[in-house]
């Protein structure tokens, strides 16, 4: 699990939800921070997952979470700028959430990036540009066809992991919890003992 949050760290700062630019002296990494970006992340582990980027929220579709040796859910994260929230993805009925400031911060500028190298590289009929970059020891490969980005991939010890950009309209209902949810956050803190928020 600390493998896939790390590449999908990488994969956010690699593709601007924090607007990171690289080196003065390398390529402008792509900045959905402003548009948006609706993403596909292939990941070996847990299938295909949407990703939600805009204006600093987060949110991830369909991360699997397993509970104890044969029972596993999927789950939606939020990250709305304020809060975290965790929800079942088929039945958002329910919510825990914790303040932002309460979690385990992640600052962008914590991560080691360089950029790397450029080339063409011809995949079936389609050649496309792509940038290099090494960000925290993980390589990234950001693919762009006519100056537009079109997906990366994230390399980690032979762990591969594809982000692939669907749109970049994102409507900012998505990071939004579903109205009837109610927040059970206080059930989590008296069964486990500990405070989520």
């Amino acid at each position: 699990m600390k493998k896939f949050l790390s590449l999908i760290i990488a994969f956010i700062l690699s593709v601007g939800a924090f607007s990171i630019c690289a080196y003065a002296d390398g390529p402008q990494l792509p900045d959905f921070s402003e548009t948006g970006g609706e993403f596909y992340i292939t990941d070996p582990d847990n299938g295909t997952l949407h990703l939600y980027i805009k204006n600093g929220k987060i949110l991830l579709e369909g991360y699997t979470i397993p509970l104890f040796d044969e029972i596993k859910i999927k789950t939606n994260a939020l990250i709305d700028g304020e809060y975290g929230y965790i929800y079942l993805t088929f039945f958002p009925l329910f919510h825990i959430k914790a303040p932002v400031g309460e979690m385990e911060y992640i600052d962008p500028n914590d991560f080691k990036q360089a950029y790397v190298k450029s080339y063409n590289e011809k995949i079936g009929n389609t050649t496309y540009y792509v940038d290099e970059y090494v960000i925290d020891n993980i390589l990234i490969k950001n693919y762009f066809l006519n100056n537009e980005f079109k997906f990366c991939k994230s390399i980690n010890d032979g762990y591969v992991t594809t982000l692939t950009l669907e749109s970049t309209d994102v409507d900012d209902k998505k990071f939004e919890l579903p109205f009837y949810s109610i927040d059970i956050t206080f059930i989590f803190n008296w069964i486990f003992g500990r405070i989520i928020y």
